[in-house]
């Protein structure tokens, strides 16, 4: 299991709050968790390059619900996903 039990709520965008779930370097590297995820039919979205308030963040807010998750370039072992995603359906997930 890759990503850390403790997802976080993140940015407040258009109304709803991003998780951020951080991934476990120590037993598999960012890139292996996105294939793990999009393996299991998880959608990788455009990367957020300015924290929370970019507009990557404000459409992957938008997903609501969905198995959406996008790469955080400001902090490199964190994966963003909307408000509401299964995370704990994730096979990854700890």
């Amino acid at each position: 299991a890759a990503v850390a039990a403790s997802a976080a709520t993140g940015g407040h965008v258009g109304g709803q709050y991003l998780l951020f779930a951080r991934v476990n370097t120590l037993r598999c590297s960012v890139d292996e968790a996105a294939r793990r995820l999009l393996a299991d039919g998880w959608e990788e979205t455009e990367p957020l390059t300015g924290g929370p308030s970019c507009a990557a963040a404000a459409a992957l807010a938008r997903r609501c619900r969905s198995r959406a998750f996008a790469r955080d370039e400001l902090f490199s072992d964190v994966l963003a996903f909307p408000p509401g995603a299964p995370l704990r359906q994730m096979n990854v997930y700890t």
